[in-house]
């Protein structure tokens, strides 16, 4: 009797650690080239790859400091998405016909990513210095 006591111990165990809830703690699984988080947080324009001081939610009236284009558009968003349906992966009303000029989209969220060429200015600047840096690997 007591040996199955603990066996439905065990599987009441099993059952509550597979709940929501507890699958919420466990951390997701990160993939892809920025797996290991090689550069910082940045939100950047999608036309001209100007990156924007500020993370926060643009307003409506904004516009890129560099080359003017909207920045609260389908191009800008993180739900844009070209495979898609109306190309957005939000449940969208009516598609917007073009993704790159300003909309008053209730969906829209900043596509922020991972700034990849943070730090290029660390990596050799002539021949000379690649060179000496290849060198230096396979240095005896």
């Amino acid at each position: 009797m007591i040996a199955n006591t603990s066996t439905a111990a065990i599987k009441m165990a099993a059952v509550t650690a597979t709940t929501p809830a507890a699958a919420a703690t466990v951390a997701p699984r990160v993939r892809g080239r920025t797996a290991g988080g090689f550069g910082p947080e940045v939100f950047k324009c999608n036309r001209c790859g100007e990156q924007r001081i500020s993370l926060d939610r643009p307003t409506l009236e904004e516009t890129c400091v560099k080359c003017g284009a909207d920045i609260h558009s389908c191009g800008n968003c993180r739900s844009f998405d070209t495979t898609t349906l109306w190309e957005c992966r939000e449940n969208i009303p009516v598609r917007v016909a073009n993704k790159h000029s300003r909309n008053e989209c209730e969906f829209f969220q900043p596509k922020v990513v991972k700034d990849l060429a943070a730090d290029k200015a660390r990596q050799p600047q002539t021949p000379d210095d690649a060179r000496k840096a290849f060198d230096a690997l396979f240095k005896k």
